[in-house]
Parts: C-alpha cells; sequence; structure tokens
C-alpha cells in the first residue's frame, strides 16, 4: 500500500519544537552573559550556582520539550511498529485466501493486489500495480463502472453489498465473479478495496442444477403423463414414489401407497407371485415378464411389467423401478389374429378334405354308375330267369341255385339285387353331398336356406358316426320350416360340428341325440335344438366352451376350434348359439336364426 504521511508529520513537529527550545535557551544564555560583564561578580557567583532565574527557566523548558519529544519519538516508534505488523498481517491473511484482494486509490489506480489475484486474473503485482482498474473490466462494462465510480466519488458513499458481474483476464477472456466492495477515507482521501471471487465452476454448478431440475421436471411431466403403471420400490420393497396411472389403476391415492409395502398394497397372493422376480432383480438383473391381475381400478388386465434395478451414482442399488404397461387390447387382437389363423387353416384343411372328396366322389361315381345300371339289368334278369325255374324243376328235378333251392332263391335274390340298387343309391347321395361339400364357399351370407336340407345333408355325412356312437337318434322339424337368410355350407358346418359333439358325449349306444326345431312367430326366428343324454358340461367350463383352442378332448384329438369357429359364424348370421347343460345328464345346444325375407 501507499506510505502515509501522518507518523512523519508528527516527527517534523518534535524536531521542530526541540529546535525552538534550544534556540530559546542559547538566547537566555546569550543575554546571561552579556548581563554578567556589565554587574558584580557576586552575580556571576549566584548565576553559575544556577540560583539566577535566567539559567533555570531556559533549562527547565528545554527539559520538557525534550521529554516530550522522547514521548513522540516512542509514540511515533510504536506506530510506526504496529502498522508495519498489522500490514504483515494484512498481507499474509491477503495472500492465504484463494479469492482476490484489490485496494484501488481515488484515481482508480491499483495500490494492492494479492495472490489470489494473480491465480484469477493472470497479472503478477509488478505487472498491475499503479495501472488502472479498467484493466480488469470487460469493455462493454466499462462506461458504467466509470459513471458508478465517479457518483461514488462525489458523494463518498458506497453500498456494501455483494455484487455479480463479469471480469477480464489477461487472457483477454471473460468470467463471473463475486464482489464484495468497501471503502475508507484517509488524510481527506478516499481508498477502496474490493474481494472478488471466481464463480465459474459456481455459475457452472448451477446452470448444470438447472439443467438438472429441468430434465428432473421434464421427466416428472413424463412420468405423470404416461399411461404406463410406474412406481419406486425401496430394498424393502415398500413404495418410494408412484405415478398417477398407477395409482388409477389400484383405486387409491398417494398419500395412501407411499411408504407402504407392496403386500400391503397388492395383496399377498400377488406379492407371493412377484416376490421372487423382485428379490432376483435387486441381484441387478432386468426382469421381464407377462400377467393377468384383477386391478382394483380397472378391472382383469393383461400387462406387460418390468423390474429395472434403480442405481445411484455409484452404480450402487438404491431400489427397483417398476414400469407396468396394460396390453390387454393388444392381447385381445393376437387372440383374435390367432383365432382367425386357426380359422384360416381349419378352412384351408376343409377346403383341401373338399377338394380331395370331390376326386373321391369322382372316382366313386364311375363304379357306381355301373353298379347301379348293372343292377337294374340283372333285376330285368332275374324275371325272366325266374320264370323258368319252375319249368326246369319239373323236368331235372330238385336242384340248388348258390345253395339256395329255387324257390328259396326266387325269393331272395330280388332281395339281394334290391339291396344292391339302395346301396348304389345310397353311393349316390353320398357323393353328391361331397360334392356340395368341395364346393368353394363364397363367404356371402345372401342365400335363403332351408334349414331341412342342411341337416339332411350333415346326417348324411355323419351317418357313420351316428351308427357308431347311437341307434337312437331322432330327427323331428316342423314342416314346412320357414327358410333363414345366410350361406349353406356354413350353417351345414355349424350342424356337423354340433352333432359331432354330442355323438361323442354319449356314454352308451341307448343314449338318445334328438334334433328338434320351432318358429317364433313373434319375433320371426327359427330354433333348431340339439337335445343329448350325454356326460354334460361341468359349470366351471361352460363359459369357455367358444374360446378358442379350449377342449376338453385334447388326448382325443379335439383343437377347441369346432365351436369357436360354429360360434362366430352364427353370429355373422344375426343369430346367437345357447347352451343349456348338466353334468352327467346331458347338453341342449340351440341355434336360433333370423328368418329369410324377400325384401
Amino acid at each position: 500500500m501507499e506510505k502515509f504521511t501522518h507518523n512523519s508529520r508528527a516527527f517534523s513537529l518534535l524536531i521542530v519544537l526541540a529546535f525552538v527550545a534550544t534556540t530559546v535557551s542559547v538566547v537566555s544564555i546569550f543575554i546571561f552573559y552579556q548581563l554578567a560583564f556589565e554587574q558584580e561578580r557576586q552575580v556571576l557567583i549566584e548565576i553559575v550556582g544556577i540560583r539566577n532565574p535566567f539559567v533555570q527557566l531556559p533549562i527547565i523548558f528545554l527539559c520538557i520539550i525534550l521529554l516530550v519529544a522522547w514521548i513522540l519519538y516512542k509514540s511515533i516508534t510504536a506506530n510506526r511498529l504496529a502498522k508495519q505488523q498489522s500490514e504483515q498481517r494484512f498481507q499474509a491473511i491477503a495472500n492465504s485466501t484463494l479469492d482476490a484482494i484489490v485496494c484501488v486509490n481515488k484515481a482508480g489506480q491499483i495500490i494492492f493486489w494479492n495472490y489470489g489475484a494473480d491465480n484469477i486474473f493472470g497479472y503478477s503485482a509488478d505487472e498491475i500495480i499503479n495501472q488502472p482498474l479498467l484493466l480488469l473490466i470487460p469493455e462493454a462494462f466499462r462506461q458504467t463502472h466509470l459513471s458508478a465510480f465517479a457518483k461514488i466519488l462525489q458523494t463518498k458513499q458506497i453500498q456494501r453489498q455483494i455484487i455479480e458481474l463479469y471480469g477480464l483476464r489477461k487472457d483477454g477472456s471473460e468470467f463471473p465473479i463475486e464482489l464484495a466492495l468497501s471503502s475508507w477515507c484517509e488524510q481527506d482521501d478516499i481508498y477502496f478495496s474490493a474481494i472478488i471471487r471466481d464463480i465459474s465452476l459456481r455459475r457452472q454448478r448451477e446452470e448444470k442444477s438447472t439443467q438438472q431440475q429441468r430434465e428432473a421436471h421434464i421427466y416428472a411431466s413424463i412420468v405423470t403423463a404416461s399411461r404406463d403403471m410406474l412406481a419406486l420400490l425401496d430394498h424393502q420393497f415398500i413404495y418410494r414414489a408412484i405415478n398417477d396411472a398407477y395409482l388409477s389403476a389400484i383405486s387409491s391415492t398417494k398419500q395412501a401407497v407411499i411408504g407402504q409395502e407392496v403386500k400391503e398394497v397388492l395383496g399377498t397372493a400377488t406379492y407371493q407371485t412377484i416376490r421372487p422376480k423382485l428379490e432376483l432383480c435387486l441381484s441387478g438383473q432386468v426382469i421381464n415378464f407377462q400377467q393377468q391381475r384383477i386391478l382394483p381400478g380397472i378391472g382383469t388386465r393383461y400387462l406387460d411389467i418390468s423390474y429395472t434395478p434403480f442405481k445411484d451414482s455409484k452404480g450402487g442399488i438404491e431400489g427397483i423401478l417398476v414400469a407396468m404397461r396394460d396390453i390387454t387390447h393388444r392381447k385381445e387382437m393376437e387372440d383374435e389374429q390367432e383365432k382367425l389363423q386357426a380359422q384360416t387353416i381349419h378352412s384351408a384343411r376343409l377346403a383341401s378334405l373338399g377338394e380331395i372328396s370331390a376326386s373321391v366322389a369322382h372316382e366313386i361315381n364311375n363304379p357306381n354308375n355301373a353298379i347301379s345300371f348293372n343292377a337294374s339289368v340283372l333285376s330285368r334278369i332275374w324275371l325272366d330267369t325266374a320264370r323258368l325255374l319252375d319249368e326246369v324243376e319239373a323236368e331235372m328235378g330238385s336242384f340248388q341255385l348258390g345253395g339256395l333251392s329255387p324257390r328259396r332263391a326266387a325269393k331272395k335274390v330280388p332281395e339281394l339285387l334290391e339291396g344292391i340298387s339302395k346301396s348304389s343309391q345310397r353311393i349316390t347321395d353320398i357323393v353328391a353331398n361331397l360334392k356340395q361339400m368341395s364346393r368353394q364357399d363364397s363367404g356371402a351370407l345372401t342365400e335363403a336356406v332351408n334349414l331341412s336340407e342342411v341337416l339332411q345333408s350333415a346326417r348324411m355325412i355323419l351317418q357313420n358316426q351316428i351308427t357308431k356312437h347311437t341307434n337312437n337318434f331322432v330327427v323331428n322339424l316342423p314342416e314346412p320350416i320357414p327358410l333363414v337368410w345366410g350361406n349353406y355350407q356354413q350353417l351345414e358346418q355349424v350342424l356337423i360340428n354340433i352333432i359331432l359333439n354330442a355323438l361323442q358325449s354319449l356314454k352308451t349306444p341307448q343314449d338318445q341325440v334328438a334334433i328338434t326345431g320351432t318358429y317364433d312367430m313373434t319375433n320371426h326366428e327359427v330354433c333348431l335344438m340339439v337335445n343329448d343324454q350325454g356326460c354334460g358340461i361341468i359349470s366351471t367350463d361352460l363359459p369357455l366352451i367358444t374360446e378358442p383352442f379350449f377342449t376338453t378332448r385334447l388326448m382325443d384329438g379335439g383343437t377347441g376350434l369346432g365351436l369357436s369357429i360354429s360360434d362366430t359364424i352364427i353370429q355373422n348370421h344375426s343369430g346367437r348359439l345357447q347352451f343349456d347343460s348338466q353334468e352327467d345328464r346331458g347338453t341342449m345346444v340351440s341355434i336360433i336364426l333370423p328368418v329369410y325375407h324377400e325384401s
């Protein structure tokens, strides 16, 4: 700092006083000696004896002056030493801090510069002392600084507060600083000191914190707005955070859930199923699985669930991030797609079977035509032959034809030929049905369908199965039964599926399968009822029988598609399937279809 002149002036005053005292003493002594030569020797002796006041007063005055001078000297020396020690302490303190400490005189020149200032601004003390403070201020702020500095010099008042602005380094780079300003006066001069802190790192941390807060707000907004159910669990499986979608699904509030265990919120049964997965997640594994749950807020749902380890900044596992997505609609679509795919495969198999049936029908039809023709020829031949048998027997005596007597042969052969003709006709009917079944189904529901004909065709196709399972198959339809609007082949498929299920449910050949029909004139609906005396359907399975792939005959080759496809076909016909069953007593399936109208 500058060497101030207060102590120097005091010391100069001390010298002046000593000089004045000495001068007065010398003048007094000189006057005394002048008088001594003019007076008697006695006077001289008295004077020498120091009894003369002209000698005593100067000496006393001189002693007082010297004493005052000594006291002033000691005070000045002590003050100078104290000031020197104070300056040394200030220098030590100033140089020990990382902040910059800068002192400036009223001319704006730097008069003190510590090591912290060296590090922050890049100037050494030798480079910056007596240089203008403007070197440390960016160009954009210099005019503002000069105006504020002039105002302070004028008012001699300064606001003692911490302010933030920008500084300028020796290399020309600007950086944010925090500044605490103070002032003091000495001998009517004003001086300023500033403690300056580089807050670049703090600004970076603040900006990073602000960015993190902004990101956290964005993440929180995303989590809140997400349709996925999100929650954070700690090591004890206690809820620490949860979003609105999760709360809505479990029909609860954040206050009621936060701090509660999973077991208390989701129930013991669910907790027991997911606990092994949660424990596995705490070991560092990401767990993904699907589960059907009953949630109070949204009912039964298929969920795609993910457990992800939630880690801190050091990589330690703090808890588990739970994410659940409702995939019920997707699951239903997948099931529907599987159902359609199964129906497509089934239809393709039926189409292949139809093509094979058509080919087989053609191959059977040719020899069957020959059999039918030959049977009719043989019948006519036998009529002529039978008239000759009596004459031959009268001439030749008794003989046999194929082990039969002529009389017995005359009775039996016509029966055999009639049996051949009927069997041939049956083959013809079966072939016709096979051809009907093998026709390509357009899928259009635009035909007026006679259910009696459909039932007759289905019965013909299933005749072998009917004979195999029961000797008590009854059909009782009203005549005439009204036509229905739909597709002949699809309705035939439905009747085949339902009748076949009824036959396969029978326990003995004496059990009956009865098919009846009614016409509801009020609702304009026709109802076919297939009633069997089979094993029936247990109550828990009854709601599932039209679900794709549900079957109780898996070991017997059942696919679980028959009733599912039948139900879809009847719904497409604007009709409905109804089931009424009792275990061990039988089942009644009602096929209800709207009546055909010309309009």
